[in-house]
């Protein structure tokens, strides 16, 4: 499935808007979107609870994938989480857990070091659109 700018992009209790020239597409489980120069990508997973999620939850995850610190973050929505980048040298990511209920969603920003600070500014502004799915 393929959605163009000017959508809203849905994907389980989360929304978000996409920006004017990009896309997004979900394959393999994996949500992907792409600004039109292509410099970096914005990569999004889901994952499920039994109950909600909590701040440790956050937190370890956190931990699993980086081992550095990270700092919380409340979007305009009202949604929170945690960022934290992690520095794999050939590659910069940035990571955005936001949770929703018992769902939260990993939000990863790949790009080059060359690219990174600049990737980072319009990637934030697509996160701070990530809001709950009014369709659920």
């Amino acid at each position: 499935m393929r959605i163009t700018a000017g959508d809203v992009y849905r994907f389980g209790p989360f929304q978000l808007d996409l920006p004017s020239e990009w896309s997004a597409e979900f394959e393999d489980g994996l949500h992907e979107i792409l600004p039109p120069d292509g410099t970096f990508a914005i990569h999004i997973s889901g994952y499920t609870k039994g109950e909600a999620i909590g701040q440790a939850d956050l937190l370890e995850f956190a931990q699993q994938q980086s081992g550095t610190e990270s700092t919380a973050l409340t979007l305009a929505s009202g949604l929170d989480g945690l960022t934290f980048d992690v520095d794999e040298g050939e590659q910069m990511l940035r990571y955005w857990l936001i949770r929703h209920g018992k769902a939260l969603i990993a939000v990863t920003l790949t790009a080059g070091p060359e690219d990174f600070s600049t990737s980072a500014v319009p990637a934030q502004m697509l996160i701070s659109s990530i809001r709950p799915n009014e369709e659920t």
